[in-house]
């Protein structure tokens, strides 16, 4: 922060004036980065001091002045009151601030996982895989249409967003296909009993909850206003659109017991089969069973995709700002070894932390692509439901 005190008293005793940042009466050109995760307050204030020379690096002429927030709930709500520039934000964060504050922020950056084969094999007419026209075509091709074969093969390039799936028994398919052609749809889950994870779980429970409740319309014509409905006990009623909940209690175990018939239909992350091949803990029955992805199970829905965190940004900054920020990140976070800490592991003997390491660890982020907000209009419509629903 020296460099840029000293050049803005040189600056008045010229009798110039320094054009600010924003419009927030900050005449240093200095960006307010926060950062918010789980992790201790110490750990936070240390990775915030190692990686503001490494973002001043990529953006000379700019300090950065990097906080510790409380939650991500505070970072939206210091984007829009413009008390900070950027900060690492959820998708769910972003869609409530925009909802409440419409237009006050921005998402400019989303990070990146391991994807899905499947997913990038089918696109829809625009060229989008994470359309609800391209969700059709790769659960038909993950049940097989038209002779695909999946095995929950890993994509080429990673993604920036994840699936939940709801799967069933191959065995089941016959006997749950009410309207005889030969694809189960989640209407036709109605009256049956499904395991979905706790309710703090996004891919194994909310995101299935907000699936169910988009049906509209049973297999018999039924008209459900509210869509499909949670019974937690008794006999749920087909003709209403209500399924069972039973609470999971660990993907391996709630795996084992939808092969063995203890409930109808299982919901969890995408490709759940997928560690039950690889035969960890608790899925050593299936170690190297191919079958488990298309001969023994069949998946009935995926959810919209649930978009990974990433930056956002107070939307009135400068838009060559914004993309200085967007580009530091990409940059920093490819940038030395990802398990140079510096200290134990001090792979290139500096005694630094490398970047890619700092933000690996703050957030397990290990690449980001460009982010906007019109991304995120699935993620809206699914909080506005979620406060309605799930209180």
């Amino acid at each position: 922060m020296k460099k840029s005190k000293s050049l803005l008293l040189s600056v008045l005793m010229a009798g110039a004036t320094l054009l600010p940042l924003s419009s927030c009466g900050n005449n240093d050109k200095v960006i307010r980065l926060q950062l918010t995760a789980s992790k201790p307050g110490d750990v936070l204030t240390q990775s915030a001091t190692a990686l503001e020379p490494y973002l001043e690096a990529e953006m000379p002429g700019y300090d950065f002045k990097i906080t510790v927030g409380t939650d991500f709930a505070a970072d939206g709500t210091g984007l829009a009151a413009g008390t900070i520039d950027a900060a690492f934000m959820t998708a769910s964060t972003f869609a409530t601030t925009e909802i409440a504050e419409p237009g006050k922020v921005e998402m400019i950056l989303r990070s990146t996982r391991a994807g899905f084969k499947v997913i990038e094999d089918f696109a829809d007419k625009d060229g989008d895989h994470t359309s609800a026209e391209a969700r059709e075509l790769q659960l038909a091709a993950m049940n097989g249409k038209d002779g695909y074969k999946y095995r929950g093969e890993a994509s080429k390039d990673p993604v920036s967003y994840y699936y939940a799936e709801c799967i069933i028994k191959k065995d089941k398919v016959a006997e749950f296909d009410l309207n005889k052609d030969g694809a189960i749809t989640l209407d036709e889950l109605a009256g049956k009993t499904i395991c979905m994870q706790a309710a703090t779980s996004p891919a194994g429970y909310s995101y299935p909850r907000y699936a169910f409740s988009q049906v509209k319309e049973g297999p018999n014509g039924e008209k459900w206003e509210n869509g499909m409905t949670m019974v937690t006990s008794g006999t749920p009623d087909a003709s209403k659109g209500e399924y069972l909940y039973v609470k999971g209690s660990g993907y391996s175990t709630d795996f084992n017991n939808l092969m063995d018939g203890q409930y109808d239909a299982l919901w969890g992350y995408m490709d759940v089969r997928l560690d039950a091949f690889n035969g960890g803990s608790g899925w050593e029955k299936w170690k190297g069973d191919e079958g488990v992805f298309q001969d023994k199970t069949y998946t009935v829905a995926l959810t919209q995709g649930i978009l990974n965190d990433g930056v956002a940004v107070r939307s009135s900054l400068d838009a060559e700002v914004k993309k200085g920020i967007a580009d530091a990140f990409k940059k920093l976070v490819k940038e030395g070894d990802m398990k140079d800490d510096g200290k134990v592991n001090d792979v290139d003997g500096d005694g630094k932390a490398s970047p890619a390491y700092i933000i690996n660890s703050l957030y397990t982020h290990t690449g980001y692509v460009d982010a906007k907000n019109s991304d995120y209009e699935e993620e809206i419509e699914f909080q506005k439901w979620s406060a309605q629903n799930l209180k």
